[in-house]
């Protein structure tokens, strides 16, 4: 998470890491490619290390692209992109008014922006269980939502409650916490899951 990425034309937009000879980190800019692509990549990563040894073909630095790639229309294509009309009023209304006259002046945004960007971070990693995880998936289906949903939920709750120790200096403590949650479409667009791409929404 500390190695940035240079946005030249000599370096990928992604890095692939071995620790301690038994894990791979798979990490990449979101310019190019979705949160489903890196379980593709692995799945791919794999199939190719099972192989190693079976292929005759002899190995080199080109690979050339295929040339029958098809590129995947709008979104329109398929799926209603129109906004409500209480929607639309809602957006003009937004951006008609203060936003002291709105609920944004209560709203958490997250901490202030270093002036000085930094990528040192503390990080503490955690797995559940397959067992645990296969609960859970069912439980987010009885209740006819998604884990993307769920962890998204338990996020603001902890954010809710470490906030609201707190108010940073402010008179009034916050009342909401502005958050935006990714949206996948390959549900829409029919593409695998085996397939690095970026389609998502918000």
């Amino acid at each position: 998470l500390e190695r940035k990425f240079e946005f030249d034309t000599s370096s990928p937009l992604w890095h692939l890491t071995v620790v301690g000879g038994r894990m791979v980190v798979f990490a990449f800019h979101h310019v190019i490619a979705d949160g489903q692509s890196g379980p593709a990549l692995l799945h791919a990563f794999l199939r190719a290390l099972n192989t190693l040894g079976t292929d005759s073909g002899a190995g080199g630095n080109i690979i050339s692209a295929p040339t029958n790639l098809t590129i995947v229309g709008p979104t329109e294509a398929y799926t209603s992109i129109s906004p409500s009309i209480s929607e639309l009023f809602h957006t003009i209304y937004k951006m008609a008014v203060p936003s002291s006259w709105t609920d944004a002046r209560y709203a958490w945004t997250g901490n202030p922006i270093p002036k000085t960007p930094s990528l040192e971070m503390t990080v503490r990693c955690w797995e559940i269980s397959s067992v645990h995880t296969t609960q859970l998936l069912g439980l987010c289906r009885e209740n006819r939502t998604t884990l993307t949903a769920f962890l998204c939920t338990l996020v603001i709750g902890v954010l809710s409650r470490l906030i609201n120790t707190r108010h940073d200096g402010q008179s009034e403590a916050y009342r909401t916490i502005s958050a935006a949650v990714a949206v996948s479409l390959r549900r829409f667009t029919g593409v695998s899951p085996l397939v690095l791409c970026d389609h998502v929404s918000t």
